[in-house]
């Protein structure tokens, strides 16, 4: 389809107003649905997709993702190979795909790399948005090190769903890097988690002024 007029016709759509699935034909234009109904018919030059037997629907947006977490140890992430985890996005890619969802939002992890292969044709999967690294503070849900552990070995290229910024000046830094790789939001992860190796989720969490910091660092970069 590419874009192009399409029609699907015999699949089963959802009449929102009388509350009842029918039976009938879906009209496609500039990637929107601009007319349901039976027997449509196909015009010149539109192409036709048979879809007797499927449900036809909008594409569903899921806001919330995390498409390079090829593992549920989120804490190994970072000892991954940058390689592996790029090639293993493409399958939870694929399978979000499959179940209909055409858009998402990844709150950490993602990044331009993932945002253009995707927009590219080089991997199957819903269009990404993504936020890049989130902003955690020592400690909290972003923070992968464990106890014993001293060092933050922070890079760009490292996988994981973080990076640690403590205090004002670290917190808007962090946004203004993540905002100039091209992030389409700022995710705080503003306390500990249930994945997280020493955070809890009852952990104190940034001060109000690192919050106004990120949050006028994304609405400069807006403007």
């Amino acid at each position: 389809m590419a874009g192009g007029p399409a029609l699907g016709s015999g699949g089963r759509y959802l009449d929102v107003v009388a509350g009842e699935w029918r039976d009938g034909d879906v009209r496609i234009l500039d990637r929107r649905i601009v007319e349901v109904g039976p027997h449509l018919g196909p015009s010149p030059g539109v192409e036709t997709l048979v879809a007797s037997g499927c449900y036809v629907l909008p594409g569903l947006i899921d806001c919330h993702v995390h498409v390079t977490a090829v593992t549920a140890d989120l804490t190994a992430l970072p000892g991954l190979s940058p390689t592996h985890v790029a090639f293993g996005t493409a399958r939870p890619m694929a399978a979000m795909l499959r179940r209909g969802f055409t858009t998402v939002r990844d709150v950490g992890g993602a990044d331009y790399g993932i945002h253009e292969a995707q927009r590219e044709g080089l991997v199957s999967g819903p269009k990404v948005f993504f936020g890049g690294k989130a902003l955690s503070q020592t400690g909290a849900h972003g923070d992968t090190r464990s106890q014993g552990q001293v060092a933050d070995e922070y890079h760009p290229t490292r996988p994981g769903l973080g990076r640690v910024a403590d205090g004002v000046t670290a917190v808007r830094a962090a946004a203004r890097d993540e905002l100039r790789k091209g992030a389409h939001h700022v995710k705080i992860m503003a306390s500990g988690g249930v994945a997280s190796p020493t955070g809890s989720t009852r952990r104190s969490t940034p001060s109000q002024r690192s919050r106004r910091s990120s949050r006028r660092q994304r609405r400069r970069t807006a403007t």
